[in-house]
């Protein structure tokens, strides 16, 4: 923000300037002036110039009097029709603020040709092949605009109004990049990305450790069973046991089923008469 004070000692006058110190072509910017120890109105004329002073791109005027207080917030929007736009290079221009033939003051300011801001939002970063995404809402000016999909030589162009969501099938994998413009000016391209590749259930192991290489009839449960990522973190979920018992060559099964949050145990008395098992050899 441009801030000058200026002060004649003499008759007590105070002149006060704010502005920016980036103009935004055609979009409202706010200048503040005021004036201290003023008793009759005065008009301050603002004017706007390109780097070279010899074309004038904006005039405006606002009048200070006892009925504002001696101090006004002017809106001016500088059209970006006179200036020649160079991506490479900044452009400047000269701000000049007169108080009449009281003061005046000239300051120049860096131009931004940026039309506004897009925010691109996936209902989800990573996609399965063939499911089904939506790009969310986003919140712009009401114009139209160009959304690229694109991963490697694919490309999918879609004409869109902003205020509405768009849907897209993830068919491809990859790292896919989303790109949205409101013209074809860089300043004015945003992107996001999202991914898209099959999803494979994590591997975890699972380890069987049994009390005793025997049962006893006093054990109330006698194999724990431990279920873990290969990472480490414990397995949430629902496990489907099978146990047996090997009876005259004859494999015997019986089944269960144990939840537990990375570990759990298993009782068999009530479902089998453990006195008959005897001398058997148990598996699972």
């Amino acid at each position: 923000v441009l801030i000058k004070f200026m002060f004649l000692t003499l008759i007590r006058i105070m002149f006060v300037l704010l502005a920016p110190d980036l103009l935004r072509t055609d979009n409202p910017e706010n200048i503040y002036v005021q004036a201290e120890g003023l008793s009759a109105p005065i008009t301050v004329s603002i004017s706007i110039q390109d780097f070279t002073r010899s074309t004038t791109l904006l005039q405006e005027s606002v009048i200070l009097n006892t009925e504002n207080q001696y101090y006004a917030l002017k809106s001016i929007q500088l059209p970006s029709d006179g200036l020649a736009r160079d991506e490479k290079n900044n452009k400047f221009v000269n701000l000049k603020v007169e108080f009449e033939d009281l003061y005046s003051e000239e300051s120049l300011l860096m131009v931004s040709f940026h039309s506004g801001y897009i925010f691109l939002s996936t209902d989800k970063p990573i996609y399965n092949p063939g499911d089904t995404g939506e790009i969310k809402k986003c919140q712009s000016r009401g114009v139209n605009l160009v959304l690229l999909l694109s991963l490697s030589s694919l490309r999918l162009i879609i004409l869109f109004f902003f205020y509405c969501a768009v849907r897209f099938r993830a068919f491809v994998e990859g790292l896919w990049v989303l790109t949205a413009r409101f013209d074809h000016w860089q300043q004015n391209t945003f992107t996001s990305q999202f991914e898209v590749k099959k999803y494979v259930l994590p591997a975890f192991n699972v380890t069987l450790t049994p009390k005793a290489t025997f049962l006893s009839l006093d054990d109330k449960e006698f194999l724990l069973f431990i279920f873990r990522y290969l990472y480490g973190k414990p397995v949430q979920g629902t496990a489907f046991v099978v146990f047996g018992v090997k009876m005259n060559k004859e494999m015997i099964r019986f089944s269960c089923n144990v939840t537990k949050e990375g570990k759990g145990s298993k009782h068999l008395w009530k479902q089998l008469n453990i006195i008959s098992l005897s001398f058997l050899q148990l598996y699972t």
